[in-house]
């Protein structure tokens, strides 16, 4: 798929996170490809209601939890990460 194909790119140079801000009905499709929510709601000048969200690229154990069509390309780098330490850390305990 495409989103597969993007997120491969990413991940290949080294892309850390990926942050969004999702409308509402849009929040379950991206929570299945393994973006999660890490604030509340804030309104958006254009977009109006929006949920900030983050993929945490490289957090194999969140995308297989999730069933994430990015896991099988996330098991071909190294599970150590930065970015996934930093993350459970720093931001995970404050949501």
């Amino acid at each position: 798929s495409l989103c597969v194909e993007c997120y491969s790119f990413g991940v290949s140079r080294g892309t850390a996170f990926d942050f969004m801000a999702c409308n509402p009905h849009l929040e379950r499709m991206f929570a299945r490809y393994g973006y999660r929510s890490y604030r509340g709601r804030i309104r958006h000048p254009e977009y109006g209601d929006v949920l900030p969200m983050v993929l945490v690229v490289l957090d194999h154990d969140h995308l297989q939890a999730v069933g994430s069509p990015f896991a099988p390309v996330a098991a071909r780098y190294s599970h150590e990460s930065e970015a996934v330490e930093h993350f459970h850390k720093h931001v995970s305990t404050n949501i």
